[in-house]
């Protein structure tokens, strides 16, 4: 008789793809399908059933169950490996898919330069290059700030994290980076995983040849660059011309992901919360008097960050509300429990961000945009995890916060923001969230208010805007 404590309730197997099916789905749209796997099936569901299936654990229970035992459950990479010796392979060989005393190497390796003490060396860089953007932008304009925040992230990421001046190679990298997770996680490649001539998993492959390409190339332009510098890119040249600590196939992974990473949830925390802002007109004039207030039209300096009590607060709720990263997964290496529940080695447990931050028992009203509730709530790093929780919390998340305080100081005392009005505010991405359609806002002086108008989307769903 079959033990029902294995018995893990979810969603049954669709029509011809089975399983399959409903990794698709799911990988569509993570949020809308998270929220529905919640509210039909509880705090603990399946997505995938049966050996070597995909469980979501939903609360901070569960968050701190998987997150505070990595000896039991796995970093793994979210993109398909490739075969033995592929460039697809070497592509996620990297220290968010390594665990024990490797993992912990890693982390000492590539912990000095994102160091909160670090940190504030590049407040200079960032102020240049946040000043040059500025100047590029005037009154009356419509711009895409998803994407100017994405050129931005960039700028300053090959600047203080890769040691190259030029942004250009490191903004093709991550283009490419871009289609290559799309790629790596479509459905006609997960479905028919053969190298055959024409298949969608064949040129999966190529495109990983091509993008490991270019990555070593800008690897080889630093190297011939070096000048013992104490960047990310640097110090894992150093572990891997002069200690062999880091071998040539972990280099090319290292440097796909951490590129990847230092700009993508900076940019999405920058976009969100200006939305945020735009939307909420007596919040955005608050933070923008504390801001005349503290800085008086200059650049912060790391002193004043501190003192940007309104600015942390938006900050901190914009991370909560949108946070960068919806999910994450573990692997199980061995037998374990959950709940009530019992998994087998090689299952995946996931928990989310997303879910856990839109716990109203946790964060009462949780679809409200509301940076007041900081002033008193002080929940613990499993109910509040925008960077996640336990020893494998996110490396660069004091850099990433640093970055997106001092972009968004500089960029509301020199204008006013507002979304187009009757935009469509949809969300993609496959672990982090992203407006699909961009995020359209016209530019003005700062003199101008800021006013909320009518937008349109799945973002209603996640914030309330009413």
């Amino acid at each position: 008789m079959e033990d029902s404590r294995t018995q893990v309730p979810g969603p049954p197997p669709t029509p011809w793809l089975g399983s399959h099916g409903n990794l698709i789905t799911f990988l569509r749209d993570p949020v809308g399908y998270l929220r529905r796997l919640r509210r039909e099936y509880g705090e603990i569901a399946a997505v995938v059933k049966g050996t070597r299936g995909m469980i979501f654990a939903f609360g901070p229970q569960f968050n701190q169950q998987i997150l505070s035992n990595p000896a039991v459950f796995h970093c793994t990479s979210l993109m398909m490996p490739g075969p033995k010796d592929s460039a697809q392979r070497r592509l996620t060989d990297a220290v968010f898919s390594m665990n024990n005393e490797v993992a912990l190497s890693r982390r000492r390796i590539l912990t000095p330069p994102l160091h909160r003490r670090s940190i504030f060396e590049y407040r200079d860089a960032m102020v240049e290059l946040t000043e040059a953007t500025l100047a590029g932008w005037s009154g009356g304009q419509t711009l895409d700030m998803a994407e100017e925040f994405r050129r931005l992230t960039l700028h300053i990421s090959a600047r203080v994290l890769f040691g190259l001046d030029d942004w250009t190679r490191p903004g093709k990298v991550a283009d490419m980076i871009d289609a290559w997770m799309k790629r790596s996680t479509s459905a006609p490649v997960r479905l028919f995983r053969r190298d055959w001539p024409g298949t969608p998993y064949r040129r999966m492959l190529r495109f990983a040849g091509a993008l490991e390409k270019e990555i070593l190339g800008m690897v080889d332009h630093r190297r011939s660059r070096q000048n013992g510098g104490s960047d990310l890119l640097s110090i894992l040249l150093q572990a891997h011309d002069e200690t062999s600590d880091v071998s040539a196939s972990e280099l090319v992974g290292q440097t796909n992901l951490l590129l990847l990473a230092s700009y993508e949830t900076t940019t999405t925390a920058l976009t969100w919360t200006l939305f945020l802002l735009a939307q909420h007109p007596e919040i955005a004039k608050g933070v923008v008097d504390e801001l005349a207030g503290v800085l008086k039209g200059d650049a912060p300096s790391g002193d004043q960050l501190s003192r940007l009590v309104l600015l942390d607060a938006a900050l901190k709720e914009s991370l909560r509300i949108l946070p960068p990263v919806v999910y994450n997964t573990r692997t199980s290496v061995q037998p374990g429990e959950i709940g009530q529940y019992r998994f087998g080695p090689r299952t995946t447990i996931g928990f989310s961000h997303y879910i856990t931050h839109h716990m109203a028992e946790i964060f009462p009203e949780p679809e409200k945009f509301n940076p007041a509730r900081w002033s008193s709530h002080d929940p613990s790093p499993y109910e509040y995890l925008p960077f996640g929780a336990g020893s494998r919390t996110c490396i660069g998340a004091a850099f990433a916060l640093m970055s997106t305080k001092v972009v968004l100081a500089m960029l509301l005392q020199h204008f006013r923001f507002s979304v187009v009005p009757n935009s469509t505010i949809d969300r993609k991405g496959l672990i982090t969230l992203a407006p699909k359609y961009g995020m359209p806002m016209r530019l003005s002086a700062p003199d101008h208010g800021f006013a909320r108008v009518p937008v349109r989307g799945v973002i209603h769903e996640m914030v309330d805007l009413s």
